[in-house]
């Protein structure tokens, strides 16, 4: 997962499920604070390189430590609490006038930076932790993770 890859602690679903462990999307805190440019910078290195890369909205040299995460597509939960509290939302697909709504609402009361990924390399890292919990639900049956990339976009000019 990207949560344990960006090293973040005190980590909570954004959405609990019926596991309070498990849910839709994460918020937790890095060890220790650092930029916006540093952050994306991580993110980057962690994530499978893809034609759109890592996209920033804020101020590179914004010190952030809270950070909120969804694989996916992220637009619905850009109002949710969680993730209005967060220095940084990290996520995917996110759409033009919802993102700059987004980011004027932080500059007027405070609210998250935005870094936006391909949904593909977003979803790309639970697939293995999701194989190790279904194979210890079902023993014996055997779950391979496909590393076939599925952006669709094959190149930017």
């Amino acid at each position: 997962m990207i949560a344990q890859r960006l090293g973040l602690v005190e980590v909570v679903p954004l959405v609990p499920g019926n596991d309070p462990a498990a849910g839709i999307g994460r918020v937790g805190l890095l060890s220790a604070p650092v930029s916006l440019r540093e952050f994306a910078e991580r993110v980057a290195a962690i994530l499978p390189a893809t034609v759109s890369g890592v996209r920033v909205a804020g101020d590179p040299e914004r010190v952030v430590q809270r950070i909120a995460l969804l694989g996916g597509a992220g637009d619905s939960l850009l109002d949710h609490p969680l993730v209005r509290s967060a220095d940084v939302y990290l996520t995917s697909d996110l759409r033009h006038h919802p993102a700059q709504e987004s980011l004027e609402l932080s500059a007027a009361i405070g609210g998250p930076a935005l870094v936006d990924v391909a949904h593909w390399a977003s979803e790309s890292l639970w697939l293995e932790g999701a194989a190790d919990r279904l194979a210890a639900q079902l023993p014996g049956v055997e779950f391979r993770v496909s590393t076939l990339c599925t952006d669709p976009w094959s190149f930017a000019i």
